[in-house]
């Protein structure tokens, strides 16, 4: 059974601490709170990261999973991956202050989608999934080429689902999750 212990304190965490909430918009959605229910057909977009970002010289790399698949009540494939995108740098803005939410942007020339983004589809019937988000600053070293199955993140189905999100972190070299949010859909 995949590890995912990291990701579950995080959630818990941003329960009592709104400083570890990811900021998330999908096409015009902002996911505020965390748990706001987006129609899945209202979830097809490539989400938008922002985040107070605490080192402005430093990359980032996003994670999200969906926890609940292929129901909620037997969740025996999940969790699948949904993204891993790395080379996320902030996007400077002069009238930014300390504190403000950066979004965060691709490096430019970078090789940076590891796992492209799959929008929600949970099967019909299906009650709400949770769709987790996780940043982490990216390690120096992190080489995002050795990660990539292909320069346009096209990883196979059966390597997402039960996704062991620390085992990852760890042989990735990933520190800490910095901030998280969530959505449901179905």
């Amino acid at each position: 059974m995949p590890s995912n212990e990291n990701a579950q304190a995080i959630m818990a965490a941003i329960a009592t601490d709104r400083s570890k909430v990811l900021g998330v918009v999908i096409g015009d959605k902002k996911i505020e709170p965390p748990g706001f229910y987006i129609p899945r057909g209202e979830a097809r977009a490539l989400p938008e990261i922002s985040f107070p970002v605490p080192n402005p010289s430093a990359r980032y790399i996003i994670v999200s999973m969906d926890f609940d698949a292929p129901y909620p009540s037997w969740p025996f494939f999940g969790p699948v991956l949904h993204w891993v995108q790395a080379n996320l740098v902030p996007i400077s803005s002069s009238s930014a202050q300390e504190g403000d939410f950066v979004t965060l942007k691709r490096e430019e020339g970078s090789v940076g989608c590891i796992a492209r983004y799959l929008s929600p589809n949970p099967p019909p019937g299906s009650t709400p999934h949770r769709y987790g988000f996780y940043l982490y600053e990216q390690p120096d070293e992190f080489d995002a080429a050795r990660w990539a199955p292909d320069a346009d993140g096209n990883m196979g189905n059966w390597t997402r689902i039960r996704f062991g999100l620390d085992e990852w972190e760890k042989e990735a070299g990933l520190g800490a999750i910095l901030a998280a949010n969530y959505f449901t859909s179905n």
